[in-house]
């Protein structure tokens, strides 16, 4: 595995591209604000694109399901997941498309992995495509290409994702509301006066 390395210094508004080499298929992006990561990619006629879901445990799905083209000569699926989660994927019910095995690890986050896997002869055309994993939530990528053109679609929880936070004044008089999604909680509050 090729570990590389990047520091960048970006203000608000900030564009930075980052290409990687041939050969690399994967790289981690960590940064202390918020940001948005727009991946771009394809094939030699086709390209597609689109924005990253930040990695975060309570992201991304368990099923999903999308019809394969009718004219697909290739494609790819890339699946993002934790390690907890790796030997429990099923592909149209079966288990042995995408293994445990297939997994690599990626540079600078522990405790997830990714493949990236040619699937092209697996599906025939026009077939739905149902994805599970009976474990938990990942990430799901998939590049195909025809003859023409080709598609790039990102399947994500982008539910969660806060691209431009707000941050309100709150009176001392004013209600205020806690939200945890589906998590109960016990708050206690105390308020001072300054």
């Amino acid at each position: 595995m090729v570990q590389l390395q990047k520091n960048v210094i970006l203000n608000k508004g900030d564009f930075e591209k980052h290409l990687l080499p041939t050969g690399i298929d994967i790289t981690s992006i960590k940064a202390d604000k918020p940001i948005m990561v727009y991946k771009l990619g394809g094939f030699d006629r086709e390209l597609g694109g689109g924005l990253l879901t930040p990695i975060a445990d309570c992201k991304g799905t368990h099923l999903l399901a999308f019809q394969y083209p009718t004219l697909a000569v290739e494609a790819v699926f890339s699946f993002v997941a934790p390690d907890a989660i790796l030997g429990n994927f099923l592909l149209n019910g079966n288990s042995s498309i995408i293994t445990a095995a297939d997994f690599l690890p990626i540079p600078g986050i522990s405790g997830w992995k990714y493949v990236r896997k040619a699937v092209t002869g697996i599906f025939t055309p026009c077939q739905v495509i149902n994805i599970e994993n009976t474990a938990g939530n990942f990430y799901f990528y998939q590049n195909m290409r025809t003859s023409g053109a080709g598609d790039y679609s990102n399947f994500s929880d982008f539910g969660n994702v806060v691209l431009f936070p707000k941050a309100e004044h709150t009176c001392a008089s004013n209600a205020i509301t806690l939200t945890s999604g589906a998590i109960g909680y016990n708050a206690s509050l105390q308020c001072q006066r300054i």
